[in-house]
């Protein structure tokens, strides 16, 4: 009877932390959403000033600007992504796989695992690149056009090149 309970205190505790790892990933990429969306519309901006103006007709200043609150945004994208992305994984790696552990320990069916041993392994060996890194990629390459679009005003307005 007192394995039982233990038991069923430890599915408790894997299906509460199960539920935060879940919450967690729905927070991370609804967060990492919001700011795609803003700065596809800041680049949008910026695409349709250069391409339908011509380059000799842009107000430089405001694309200075422009690129400015860019990259600033890219940076606060970065830094919530990263601070997210490290909670989740926590939640993933110190919470959620050892309440699974512990709870596969108490019903004794070792082959039993959603996050360890064979899930593991499999989205090791089945991923070309991991949703982080693509993330830093995708946030890395919004700063590297909003540097392009602020060295190209500065560069209109010191030196009209």
């Amino acid at each position: 009877m007192e394995k039982e309970n233990n038991c069923n205190c430890e599915l408790e505790k894997y299906k509460i932390t199960l539920d935060f790892l879940k919450f967690e990933a729905t927070t991370l990429w609804q967060i990492f959403s919001a700011f795609m969306v803003g700065h596809v519309i800041l680049i949008g901006f910026i695409s349709t000033a250069l391409l339908k103006n011509g380059i000799a007709d842009i107000n430089f200043i405001l694309l200075l600007i422009t690129g400015l609150i860019g990259l600033s945004l890219s940076f606060l994208w970065f830094g919530t992504f990263h601070g997210n992305s490290n909670w989740y994984y926590y939640r993933m790696e110190k919470q959620a796989k050892k309440a699974e552990e512990l709870f596969v320990n108490h019903i004794g069916d070792k082959n039993w695992f959603l996050l360890n041993k064979d899930a593991e392994k499999h989205s090791r060996n089945n991923s070309f690149i991991s949703n982080r890194s693509a993330g830093y990629c995708m946030i890395s390459i919004f700063i590297i056009i909003y540097i392009s679009v602020i060295c190209l005003a500065l560069c209109k307005l010191n030196c009209n090149c």
